[in-house]
């Protein structure tokens, strides 16, 4: 039987700032703003989706927020099994939604600012190690 991470074995750490998630059209290339402090991504398929702090987000360009940003905190490999089935159970179960990047280093979950604190009670009811933002 393969050993999926368990919340005891993962943490959590609060990115400072608001995040939004924004709607580019399709070919419209990486974008001056997107880049910066904090996370950021762009992904792309059909349109372009970016995710950065809110404030950097100009006016006009279609998005959803404010986000709140987590960088999950796992020893182990890339393609450890697991670690996203165990992060976005507990905020699931709680009724919440929840977002997710990976990255090469490590995932990271955005869930809605306003639900900040039911994902925050959720995760510790669950066993994982919480703590403030790092940046």
């Amino acid at each position: 039987m393969i050993a999926l991470a368990r919340p005891s074995d993962l943490g959590l750490t609060a990115l400072s700032g608001d995040y939004g998630v924004a709607r580019l059209a399709d070919g419209a290339g990486v974008p001056g703003w997107l880049a910066g402090e904090g996370v950021f991504a762009l992904v792309g398929d059909g349109s372009l989706t970016a995710v950065c702090r809110s404030d950097r987000i100009p006016a006009g360009v279609e998005q959803e927020g404010p986000w709140a940003a987590f960088r999950v905190t796992a020893a182990g490999a890339l393609d450890a099994p697991g670690v996203v089935r165990a992060v976005t159970a507990p905020v699931a179960e709680a009724g919440l939604g929840i977002f997710v990047l990976s990255t090469f280093e490590r995932d990271v979950v955005l869930v809605k600012t306003a639900t900040r604190e039911a994902a925050c009670a959720a995760w510790a009811d669950a066993g994982f190690k919480l703590q403030e933002a790092d940046e």
